[in-house]
């Protein structure tokens, strides 16, 4: 086969006309299949694709009665679950396109995207939605109907309806009546509008087509191991880019099956139940999963905790192997096999023993933590991408791997490095623009390529590797230019740290915010009584560990003051992206007074 990472942009042709189109041939070829499940009542359901077909064609038809037309705008306010993929498929059907909007968001937020959308229709998840969408529906003319998903509608109030209603509405009706509307929908057809997280100003609507998320998902295939035969675990927010394309539209792309997670809190039991081959994830989940597998290592028997670390000496030593994909032989082969049955196989289990490999994205995953679940032979490739690229714009894959970075950037994809570090894009997968705001497309578009805002550089074999984001970089008093996210990655790795954010621009040198993992050092410490910050063993837990990060880290990037908070850092507090990403505008403005306090010296 020849080597896929030497085709050109224009080498690489999707058979599809429009993501409708995609979803109709798989329905045609797969029909009886199961194609989704999802939890109901505390019990797996699924959903074929001729029955997820049938709901998406009522879906559409719903909408046309409703007076949607071709190229309006429809938004949605839900977790993850087949509603959410009945309206994307069915907006898309009626030759409109769908906007997602995090369940997170204030009523103001809200009102804000469906304003500067236009969205003429609103379907949310549940009373709590509902309520947030009520508070502004006066002052939103364009929006005609709320479609309610889960709940009674109030009484008397004929702007809402609920999603049973709009899909009878479309009984009963001959889905070829839809053919041309959707068969006419062409590559440069807007397939969605994803709005930023708006940690620097107002949210921007970034316009992906059909032409860019078919390109990208027709690139992938090319390098990535993914078929019909495998099964995702959904649980990251479908209306962020990385899930809905790269987890959403990806799997529907070769064929495979979508389990939606409960949430966060039951994912692992999840996990355990539905048994995914392939799991989308941030590095916060896995930073989590390595801090309470170390957590539980520290309970163990001295028998057990050297058992383990047997077993991940053996894994960290035919690992380079292992990554070559080599065969081990002789007794190489012979103590992998031992360590697999003892102890790795066990750890696998946990993620339900069929996983064959995890990827990252939405933020820069530390190398130690690549590193050790590459050891415990759970693969984890590491990928990025942003909204702008239409999700992936560069992926480790099986055959090509280096721990540590961002991959090679996907076939077709043109990667440079402009003179500041900062990396640039240019390939059909990049967005058109930002929705009514021809300013900030200027910026970040400039003759043809995108300015991504990341610092970064390419190795002699083409991996790509994120230092951290241009806007992030703390230049110190001494004029010093230090990336936070390293140091940020280090210090989670730490027992008993659950976040940091080290802070320091234009100051003479960095202090550093820290938030406990309540779980880990409960379990540790066992009696401890009141909140775990204030804690003497706690105190002197992280302290350690800053010394330790501290140790290996150059005199001017070492933390000179650290505070602990009282609180984790959280989405609800607006403190981090829906993504689980630190929101650093934010935090310094929460802790303003917290952070000049460890400066009092300097000052």
């Amino acid at each position: 086969m020849s080597d896929p990472y030497a085709l050109r942009a224009e080498d690489i042709q999707t058979p599809y006309k429009n993501i409708a189109d995609m979803f109709f041939q798989q329905v045609g070829k797969f029909g009886d299949r199961v194609v989704l499940r999802e939890k109901v009542d505390g019990r797996w359901t699924e959903i074929s694709w001729n029955k997820l077909g049938d709901d998406v064609n009522r879906f559409a038809f719903g909408l046309r009665e409703l007076g949607v037309e071709p190229k309006d705008v429809v938004a949605i306010i839900s977790n993850n679950r087949s509603q959410w993929v009945i309206a994307d498929y069915g907006t898309l059907t009626a030759g409109a396109f769908l906007v997602g909007v995090y369940v997170t968001l204030p009523s103001h937020d809200v009102k804000y995207i469906l304003e500067n959308s236009e969205a003429k229709v609103m379907i949310v998840e549940n009373q709590e939605q509902l309520d947030k969408v009520l508070a502004v529906f006066d002052q939103l003319p364009n929006l005609k109907k709320i479609v309610l998903i889960e709940g009674e509608k109030p009484a008397g109030n004929d702007n809402v309806i609920t999603f049973d209603e709009l899909l009878a509405l479309g009984d009963d009706k001959d889905p070829s009546e839809l053919f041309d509307i959707w068969g006419s929908t062409t590559h440069d057809d807007i397939v969605t509008l994803v709005y930023t997280s708006g940690t620097t100003g107002p949210p921007k609507g970034a316009i992906l087509t059909h032409g860019s998320v078919l390109w990208i998902l027709e690139s992938g295939t090319k390098v990535i191991d993914m078929s019909g035969v495998d099964e995702t675990l959904s649980f990251l927010p479908l209306c962020h880019v990385f899930e809905r394309v790269g987890g959403l539209w990806a799997a529907f792309y070769v064929g495979g099956i979508i389990n939606f997670a409960e949430s966060i809190d039951k994912l692992m039991d999840n996990m355990g139940e539905v048994r995914p081959t392939v799991f989308l994830s941030v590095p916060r989940m896995l930073e989590k999963a390595y801090g309470k597998i170390h957590s539980n290592l520290e309970k163990a028997s001295p028998v057990k905790r050297a058992m383990f670390n047997w077993a991940l000496s053996v894994g960290r030593e035919t690992m380079p192997t292992r990554l070559a994909r080599k065969p081990l032989s002789g007794l190489s082969k012979l103590k992998f096999s031992l360590a697999q049955a003892l102890v790795l196989g066990k750890v696998k289990e946990r993620f339900g023993g069929r996983m064959r490999f995890i990827i990252s994205g939405g933020a820069p995953l530390a190398k130690e933590i690549a590193e050790f679940f590459m050891a415990m032979d759970i693969w984890v490739l590491e990928g990025w991408g942003m909204t702008e690229t239409s999700a992936a714009a560069s992926l480790n894959t099986f055959d090509h791997v280096r721990l540590g970075s961002v991959g090679r950037p996907a076939p077709g994809v043109l990667v440079k490095i402009a003179e500041d570090g900062e990396i640039l894009v240019k390939s059909p997968n990049l967005f058109r623009g930002y929705w009514k705001n021809d300013e900030a497309t200027a910026e970040a578009l400039v003759d043809g390529w995108m300015h991504t805002g990341d610092i970064g550089h390419i190795d002699d074999a083409g991996f790509l590797y994120i230092t951290d984001r241009k806007k992030d970089l703390i230049i110190t008093a001494g004029g010093k230019n230090i990336a936070p996210q390293n140091i940020e990655g280090m210090l989670k790795n730490e027992p008993g740290v659950s976040n940091a954010m080290v802070h320091g621009d234009k100051r003479k040198y960095l202090t550093v915010l820290i938030t406990v993992d309540e779980e880990a050092v409960r379990e540790q410490f066992g009696d401890i009584t009141g909140p775990p910050h204030e804690d003497a063993r706690v105190r002197e837990l992280v302290e350690k560990g800053i010394k330790h990060v501290n140790a290996e880290l150059p005199r001017y990037e070492q933390l000179k003051q650290y505070k602990i908070l009282d609180h984790d850092f959280s989405v609800d507090t607006g403190e981090l992206t829906p993504t689980l990403k630190l929101k650093r505008k934010v935090i310094t403005q929460h802790y303003a007074d917290l952070l000049d306090s460890m400066y009092a010296a300097e000052d």
